[in-house]
């Protein structure tokens, strides 16, 4: 597995468990109307954009390379 390609497997990853972890922050019955989760589900779901946005820049960038 290339570099790039581990990249892309690690990056995803850790997209798809800010999105898990932001999904739990706004449906957990125990955790519901508190602030700080709402904060940190925001946050989460911030992150996830950042990683998108971060993902395509770095694949523009590592386009020549295999």
């Amino acid at each position: 597995m290339s570099l790039k390609a581990f990249h892309l497997f690690f990056v995803v990853i850790a997209a798809l468990f800010c999105v898990g972890f932001g999904v739990w922050c706004f449906s957990a019955e125990e955790v519901r109307g508190q602030s700080g989760f709402a904060l940190a589900g925001i946050l989460s779901f911030a992150s996830v954009a950042g990683l998108a946005v971060f993902e395509i820049y770095f694949l523009r960038r590592m386009r020549g390379v295999k």
